[in-house]
Order: structure tokens, then sequence, then C-alpha cells
């Protein structure tokens, strides 16, 4: 039996139960269910089961950002982008529509930035970018929200990737026909941007499917509502110092209750917006990082199943953290841990995450 029909009986057999109001099943179902009742419901009305699957007052759970969205985006994919994050780049274009960012290193030192957006944000985003090339744990770690992944170019290694990764959806703007285009504004390789209503067309061209797959687990757990962090110790900035030239950091608004996001010396806004990133959670994922085996002198790569340590910061508050990866499948999602091997919920909204070399002293915590 489908997964989702299993889940579906259960929350309608939960709500019958229990006499909640509204409707909590990520669809009616379509047979009976006869599976003894297995979920647990909790004081906020949330049934512990995977979180895409719930929908209540005619919103469902956005697994990207713990908060609600319009039901009409029910089963609906995520899309990654992978973003220039260079000098000549800034501001960038849509990024504070984003739900999720991630910093990574490439090469030479430097960072890109992988953006992902929740079905209800990128159809209305008609320039996000520069998009740049992509590198292989971009691939991968789009697989970790079942996103279709946008990109203009890539490495050898992120061939490798969609060649003989099965899972791996993505979409080149180099060889793509529609929904890319170039700027007037800026020189390339500074310029070439996304427009996020084009992207099913594009997943239609392939084709794509626009629906989550059935094998898909969400990554996060979260909170209910916004919840202090037991135990923190006081964190007004963060810096993560990847190296000499490379030294971005976050700084704690109280009033505002986010870590607003710096680099180059100054506030990190999007472009279209003017406003300045702004995330509710900040976590420092610390793992190896080295030359890649195949590619040594122009290629790294990172460990991005197994096990580490790393930070997590909310609230003005930061805790150490680990986290893990089952190895052998890729679509396989990181799991964060606090101290007592509980696992880390996120308070609802933006959350960006550093992936930072456990070998380099540069996590500046103040």
């Amino acid at each position: 039996m489908n997964k989702k029909r299993v889940l579906a009986g259960i929350l309608a057999a939960a709500m019958c139960m229990f006499a909640f109001t509204g409707c909590k099943n990520k669809e009616e179902p379509e047979e009976t269910v006869t599976e003894e009742l297995t979920a647990t419901i909790t004081d906020s009305s949330l049934i512990e089961v995977d979180q895409k699957d719930i929908v209540k007052d005619g919103k469902i759970f956005c697994y990207t950002n713990g908060q609600w969205i319009d039901e009409e985006y029910k089963d609906k994919r995520c899309i990654a982008v992978s973003i220039n994050n260079l000098e000549p780049a800034i501001p960038q274009s849509g990024v504070g529509s984003a739900d999720i960012i991630y910093e990574m290193l490439a090469e030479g030192g430097v960072t890109r930035l992988l953006a992902v957006f929740n079905p209800s944000e990128f159809p209305t985003l008609t320039k996000i970018g520069p998009v740049r090339s992509a590198r292989q744990y971009f691939d991968r770690t789009a697989l970790e929200y079942d996103a279709v992944f946008f990109h203009a170019g890539k490495s050898a290694a992120a061939d490798e990737d969609f060649a003989g990764i099965p899972e791996v959806q993505h979409i080149d703007g180099l060889s793509a026909s529609r929904g890319f285009f170039r700027s007037d504004d800026r020189v390339a390789p500074h310029n070439f941007y996304l427009n996020g209503e084009e992207c099913y067309a594009l997943m239609d061209q392939v084709p794509y499917q626009h629906e989550v797959h059935d094998y898909y687990e969400t990554k996060f757990k979260w909170n209910d509502s916004d919840t202090d962090i037991e135990g923190g110790k006081d964190c007004k900035k963060i810096t993560t110092a990847f190296n000499s030239g490379r030294k971005p950091y976050f700084e704690y608004d109280a009033e505002k209750g986010e870590y607003l996001r710096y680099q180059y010396g100054a506030p990190q806004p999007d472009k279209e917006t003017g406003e300045q990133l702004a995330f509710e959670n900040v976590i420092i994922q610390q793992l190896s990082v080295y030359p890649h085996p195949k590619w040594p002198d122009v290629l790294i790569e990172m460990d991005l199943q197994g096990d580490g340590t790393g930070y997590y910061a909310t609230n003005g508050k930061i805790v150490p953290i680990t986290w893990h990866k089952d190895s052998g499948s890729w679509t396989n999602v990181t799991r964060y841990y606090l101290e007592d091997g509980t696992e880390l919920k996120l308070n609802p909204g933006k959350t960006w995450i550093t992936y930072f070399p456990k070998d380099v002293d540069g996590i500046i915590i103040e």
C-alpha cells in the first residue's frame, strides 16, 4: 500500500478517535485502512509522522520552514539553486525568499550558496541568482529536500553524479531553452539568472515530476512555536572564518529575534527587496574537506555521510550538536542531535547552514 495512503488513513482515524477539528490528513483516503493506529497525538495536535503529510485548517505544514502554507502546494517539490557568492555577484536576487541557504567552499577558498525554495515561493520570483555551476556536494545536498537542482554548468565530479546517481534531478541553465537569462547590469559570469516562474515548465521538458517522491522523508523536526534552547550559551555574533579572505558572520538582533547576515564587511541584502538576510536558525556543520581523489588539483570533496559535530544557534543562544547521515543512498537525510542524544528541533522560520571544514580553527562565537 502506498505510504502516503497509509499515513492519510492513520491521520483520518486519529481525528475521529480524538475528535480534533480541521483536516490534518495528507489527502482523503480512497480505501478503508484497517492497520492498527500507531500515530501519537501531541498537545499541539500534530501527529508524530512525516511532517510533510500534515494538513491543518486548509494549510499544509511546510517542511522547509516549519510554518503553514496554502494547501494548493501539497505534495509539490522544492527547488535548489547554486548561487554565485563572489563580491561582484553581490547583492544576489531572490535569496531572501529561500527557506534554507547553505554556504559551502568551492575551489580557491571562495564559497558558493545553495538556496532551497519551497513551492509557494519560487514561482513568484522572476529573478534568482546569479546562478553558478554545480559541485557534487551541491546536488547531494539538494537530494535531502527531494529538490530539483538548478545550476549553470558543472564540474567533472558533479557530472559523474548526474550520470551515476539516478535520484539526482537537475537542470543546467547553459543548455536550457527557456527560464534562464543574462542581465545587462553586470558582466559574465555574474549576470546569469533563473526565472522561478519558468521552473515547472523546465521540469516538464525533461520531464521531472512536480510532486515529492514517495520515498522521501523530511530532514528537519520543528518546534510548534518559537522555543529557547535549554542550557544554551549567549551568542550575539558567529563568525565562520574559512580563511584570511573569507570571514562572513551573523549578528543577533534581539528585537527581531533573528541572526542578521554580513559578508565582505557589510550587511548581505537581497537585491530585489533591499532587505538584509535574516535567519531564525543557524547551523554550523563541521565536516572533512579535502582535495578530490580523482581531480585533486582542481576540485575538492566533502564527507557528507557519517558523523560529525557542529553548533546550533537560535534566539541569541548557541549549543553544540552532533550530526549523522547514513551511508549508502544519497537520498538519506542528515539528522542533527543535541548533546543528550535527542534530535534537534528547529524554530519555525528560515535556516542557514554552513558546511565548515572541521580542521579549520575559524568558528568564533561571541
